[in-house]
């Protein structure tokens, strides 16, 4: 069934790339892009160009199945949205690259969809509006790039109908009205006319950017007269509230990084929905859901932006299901979790459906945490390996060195583990056989919190008052400094980097907005230090930070503070001013596994991965950067996406997480290193990163 097309385009025609290519094995090939900009015309037709020509020669395998083709799309579009990023970063002068288009193909009387920038869909079936969907785009973004695909069965007779605008901003309910009458009279190509002449006389033409029509068959392309009506009256803001959705899915096909499809089982029939509502037919494999009852009553939904949506319960199901696919390094997982709970909540306050909600929400628990992709820890026995010798535990406590050491408080590994407490410390820690070297405080009991020091033999360690002193085998040593007394007794952290000390600032807007004070170590001695420096932040720079904690020195500054990561640092040409950003974390439960503000950071400059230990929840996070935050050129403008979690009770055992600790050594390739309330364990936590990324179930072996 091939689709026959219609278009029009408002712009530059040079500056449009338009292909539609029928393949000998009967897959329809339709790519339309519209270039706003006026620079780099032919640069960016090149690229569009290169992926077409790349994706044509490899689709045309008369072998290939539907869901090969669909993913070799998916890969060779990834390919492009990297090309169309990197073209766009290296082009300072040029503050927005606008793009609107779609790829679309027709495999096996299926369609599988790609939008790209301001560009919308409205797809009518038997003369009808069946859906009507919006591109999410940044509008002040650098590029957009295309989005993770829509799909599902077609139809004779179905109408898909593009535009390179946001058409619920000037189209109402009037006019979807008057567009199905034309439908019924078959005249797509009237169509575009009766809809070029309501939004031109309602938005200026070069912000229509383009009108596209496919048709299935059954409905004559052929250009009729107009109606003596003329033309369509009205379309306002929500296209008959039952079918319209929201495209908000990541534009990265599946989370940037190569992770193309995510946890998508290719072989399964369905196809995935990046927004809440379906597209088309959807047909979804879901074995479990399916022992639920079918019922055809309708219940009212009213969205967080106030719009009331009927839904069924074969929509429910539809919407586990697609959460149950949805990457979980992509933040739509976290809204389409967060619409469901919505979703259940209204539902029971109706009255209707009860056992058929409380079935749903089971299936909806059971697939939370390999959705998310974590791991509940009840004992360090789930690291163990019998069979290859691997044993977690490194050390357990004797009652003995906890009653001189006191409460466990922190863990610094270098060239050996060394423990810290709330009395002393053991040193030197190799195993259980080689246990270290227990030193007392000598009075010193406020302690709060120590660290590696500058040779990585020993411990710095601050108490409560802001008193520093150092720990090593032979003894404590108070520290000093040539200006004769240190920065603050508001301590948020102190770190070694290098042959410097780094004292930092619980709140940057005490202490005149100085943030962090370096001292330089003397020769000679762990406990002497020089020159205090002050860095304060940018003017007005720091005016909203919160309460920080939890800092790391990684090239830059990290801390944590109000349920967000912080970085900064020294912009060139500054000498003692630091700027600062919230950094983007993508992906994640961000509706029901909040952060607390008791966080740790563990990152390293070598290392590509941001992992945080929250004290209070238990839990181990773990996020990749991308672009690489190793290279020097996005030490300041990578994001976080999400990768996996431990989540951690040891209450079986009366035990809890006190400190963690990731040596640097071990870069990307990260041995997590933990301290309990009772001993010492080591995981190889690149095991589960692995697993993780090769798109398996993450690991505890």
């Amino acid at each position: 069934m091939k689709a026959e097309a219609n278009i029009r385009e408002y712009n530059d025609l040079d500056k449009n790339y338009r292909r539609s290519q029928v393949l000998a094995n009967g897959v329809q090939v339709d790519f339309f892009v519209q270039i706003g900009s006026e620079k780099f015309v032919d640069y960016q037709k090149e690229l569009f160009e290169e992926f077409l020509a790349n994706f044509l020669n490899q689709a045309a395998n008369s072998e290939l199945t539907e869901n090969e083709i669909e993913l070799l799309a998916e890969t060779e579009l990834k390919k492009l949205n990297d090309s169309l990023l990197s073209f766009a970063e290296k082009l300072h002068d040029m503050p927005v690259f606008d793009i609107r288009g779609y790829f679309q193909l027709f495999v096996d009387e299926k369609i599988k969809i790609w939008l790209i920038g301001n560009s919308s869909l409205m797809i009518f079936r038997e003369n009808r509006l069946y859906t009507s969907l919006e591109n999410p785009f940044e509008e002040n973004a650098k590029i957009d790039t295309f989005t993770d695909f829509i799909g599902g069965e077609t139809l004779q007779g179905d109408v898909y109908l593009y535009a390179g605008m946001r058409l619920a901003d000037a189209l109402d309910q009037n006019d979807v009205e008057e567009m199905q009458a034309l439908l019924e009279e078959q005249n797509v190509a009237v169509l575009i006319d009766a809809l070029d002449a309501v939004l031109s006389s309602r938005v200026d033409k070069s912000e229509i950017g383009f009108l596209s029509t496919f048709s299935l068959g059954g409905i004559s392309l052929e250009a009729l007269r107009v109606r003596p009506k003329g033309k369509l009256t009205s379309f306002a803001s929500q296209i008959g509230a039952k079918y319209m959705a929201k495209l908000r899915g990541a534009v990265d096909l599946g989370a940037l990084r190569g992770r193309t499809q995510g946890y998508l089982k290719l072989t399964s029939n369905y196809y995935l929905i990046a927004g809440v509502l379906g597209l088309l037919v959807v047909v979804l494999g879901y074995a479990v859901l399916s022992q639920f009852s079918v019922s055809s009553q309708v219940a009212t939904y009213t969205t967080g932006s106030g719009t009331k949506q009927t839904i069924t319960l074969a929509q429910l199901k539809q919407d586990i299901e697609a959460f149950k696919q949805l990457n979980a390094s992509s933040d739509e997982k976290s809204l389409q979790y967060q619409e469901i709970l919505a979703k259940f909540q209204q539902i029971q306050s109706q009255g209707i459906w009860q056992e058929d909600i409380k079935n749903l929400k089971k299936v909806l628990e059971d697939s939370y945490e390999q959705g998310y992709n974590i791991a509940s820890i009840t004992s360090f026995s789930q690291f163990d390996n019998a069979s290859l010798g691997k044993k977690s535990e490194v050390l357990t406590l004797s009652a003995d060195e906890l009653a001189k050491i006191g409460t466990p408080l922190s863990l610094a590994v270098g060239a050996q583990s060394n423990v810290a407490g709330s009395k002393g410390a053991l040193m030197g820690i190799v195993n259980d056989s080689t246990r270290g070297t227990l030193v007392a405080y000598d009075g010193s009991s406020d302690v709060k919190e120590c660290t590696l020091s500058i040779s990585k033999k020993g411990l710095v360690c601050y108490g409560t008052g802001g008193n520093l002193f150092y720990v090593s085998k032979t003894g404590v040593e108070s520290m000093e400094s040539s200006d004769g007394s240190w920065a603050t007794a508001n301590l948020g952290g102190v770190l070694t980097y290098n042959k410097n000390l780094y004292l930092f600032q619980k709140n940057p807007n005490n202490f005149a907005s100085v943030i962090l004070t370096r001292y330089t170590n003397l020769a000679g001695s762990e406990a002497q230090y020089k020159g205090g420096q002050n860095y304060s932040l940018l003017a007005g720079s720091g005016v909203n930070l919160p309460s920080l904690n939890g800092f790391v020195v990684d090239q830059t500054f990290l801390a944590w503070g109000g349920g967000k990561l912080y970085q900064f640092w020294r912009p060139e040409g500054q000498i003692t001013k630091l700027d600062h950003r919230e950094i983007p974390m993508i992906g994640g439960d961000k509706v029901v596994a909040k952060y607390s503000d008791n966080v740790k950071v563990l990152a390293s400059e070598t290392s590509p991965y941001v992992v945080l230990f929250d004290r209070d929840n238990q839990t181990m996070t773990v996020y990749e950067s991308s672009p690489i935050k190793t290279n020097a050129n996005h030490k300041t403008s990578f994001k976080l996406y999400y990768l996996l979690r431990f989540k951690f009770d040891l209450s079986k055992s009366s035990d809890r997480i006190v400190d963690m600790t990731i040596p640097t050594s071990t870069a990307d390739k990260p041995e997590l290193h933990v301290l309990t309330t009772k001993g010492l364990y080591k995981i190889n936590l690149y095991e589960s990163i692995d697993a993780v990324k090769s798109h398996q179930t993450v690991t505890t072996q």
